[in-house]
């Protein structure tokens, strides 16, 4: 297997022929194909972005039930509400930005295929120019993610994904100091019966 240095080596080096109708066709079929997964990847972390708060909203309202405050008391019942938005939003956020390393991958590989189309070259400039983009070692590490990445990870929809939990924290906080209601006995007031006197 040539490295990545070989390959530039020999990007700078070949005088690479225009691709024929044939070989463009090709290209543009493999474009259009990564195009899409491109696509998909970005859907698949909107709709994990919107499960995660609707999950929020639905143990929000659960969490809110006289059934559940009853059977578990009410302040089990936000720990177990809180807890279960802990877990839900920070396996979300892991999950996005574990698609989002991938997608960064998938998006230099697009632009790679996206230039080959523009000015028909052949399918071999494609492949020599992956290679010298090192994009097979990217799309490896592209596979796993650990703590300490997630953690230092920048981007906006982890940070979006992680919110989940500071408003959980925040309703639980404020359902928790809110005065309990007593309810007061009133003291039953006896009727007053007016006695007419007949003249």
């Amino acid at each position: 297997m040539r490295t990545q240095q070989q390959a530039e080596e020999k990007l700078r080096e070949t005088q690479y022929p225009k691709a024929e109708l044939e070989e463009t066709a090709l290209v543009h079929a493999t474009f259009l194909h990564e195009n899409d997964k491109l696509w998909g990847l970005e859907k698949t972390i909107l709709d994990i972005t919107k499960a995660n708060y609707l999950v929020l909203g639905a143990v929000l309202l659960v969490g809110n039930s006289s059934f559940l405050t009853e059977t578990y008391g009410e302040v089990r019942a936000i720990i177990l509400g809180v807890a279960a938005i802990l877990v839900l939003s920070l396996g979300a956020s892991v999950m996005v930005t574990f698609h989002h390393k991938y997608l960064e991958v998938q998006h230099k590989r697009v632009k790679v295929l996206q230039k080959a189309l523009w000015r028909r070259r052949p399918l071999e400039w494609v492949e020599d120019k992956l290679d010298a983009e090192g994009l097979s070692k990217e799309f490896g590490k592209a596979n796993e993610l650990t703590m300490l990445e997630f953690v230092k990870y920048n981007y906006s929809m982890k940070h979006i994904n992680l919110l989940p939990i500071l408003i959980a924290l925040a309703v639980a906080g404020l359902l928790y100091q809110l005065p309990e209601k007593s309810v007061e006995a009133t003291p039953a007031v006896a009727p007053t019966t007016k006695s007419h006197e007949q003249g």
